[in-house]
């Protein structure tokens, strides 16, 4: 009976204690608490603790800003994008790696990298390809971000943005216009589709993309000139003028002849 309560102590005492941290739990242990100090080695432990069920989202996010920190070059960005990282982290990684491979002076290898991002976070791309001296690596940048990031390039070169909108297709201004409208800058997009005049079904995507822009801008008489009517109308024009209408008239209210303009928005509606 002695012997038995013995070992019943024994194995309770032993199932109390805390289990021994994990060759990962260890090194991450390790990476946080030198991560402000020494950000380049925190990234190495990071890097060899590799992914995990535990702590993974805090592993991702300190490690990207510890190679951040510590200017790491191309083969610390890869190695991080080896792990997978979750879409926020991963374009975060692959814009840095496209950096890093452009101060190293690895063109071809940074405009490889372009295809591996999501659509709508290339221009980011483009705009770090566009600072390159390979003029074909910059013309191409120039002639993507002169529809995607209009803002930037004229920013950044007025006059070659200028010299390539010229030369863009309708569908390619009207792209060039809903750019410059979510850039939160409509009132270029309304400037650049007022000088512009097509035919057929070109002519009414124009109207109905300069009626957004002027909706934006907030100009909703513009934006109800601008609109196409009568049989060319379809049902985005409708829910448009109906807006523009329900805008113009509260910019009348009160005692202003703003009734026609709300009566206007119930029947476009």
């Amino acid at each position: 009976m002695i012997l038995a309560a013995a070992v019943m102590a024994a194995a309770c005492s032993v199932s109390d204690r805390p289990p021994l941290p994990s060759e990962r739990e260890r090194l991450l242990n390790q990476a946080f608490a030198v991560a402000d100090a020494d950000p380049a080695q925190a990234s190495a432990l990071f890097a060899d603790a590799g992914p995990g069920t535990s702590l993974e989202n805090s592993r991702m996010a300190v490690w990207a800003t510890c190679l951040e920190r510590s200017s790491a070059g191309p083969d610390e960005w890869r190695r991080y994008l080896n792990d997978r990282p979750s879409e926020g982290f991963g374009v975060r990684a692959r814009l840095a790696l496209i950096s890093a491979l452009v101060d190293r002076g690895e063109i071809e290898a940074a405009v490889g990298e372009r295809p591996f991002l999501p659509a709508e976070s290339r221009s980011k791309a483009d705009e770090l390809l566009f600072a390159v001296a390979d003029p074909a690596t910059r013309a191409g940048a120039a002639e993507r971000l002169s529809i995607s990031s209009p803002s930037f390039l004229s920013s950044a070169d007025p006059g070659l943005d200028r010299q390539l909108a010229s030369k863009q297709s309708p569908s390619e201004l009207l792209e060039r216009a809903r750019f410059w409208r979510l850039a939160g800058q409509p009132s270029r997009a309304a400037t650049e589709l007022r000088r512009a005049r097509w035919k057929g079904v070109d002519e009414q995507m124009r109207r109905r993309e300069l009626a957004r822009a002027e909706l934006a801008a907030g100009s909703p008489s513009r934006a109800l000139g601008a609109l196409p009517s009568g049989s060319n109308a379809e049902a985005e024009d409708h829910v448009l003028r109906a807006q523009a209408s329900r805008s113009r008239g509260w910019h009348l209210f009160p005692g202003r002849g703003e009734h026609r303009f709300f009566r206007d928005c119930m029947v476009a509606a």
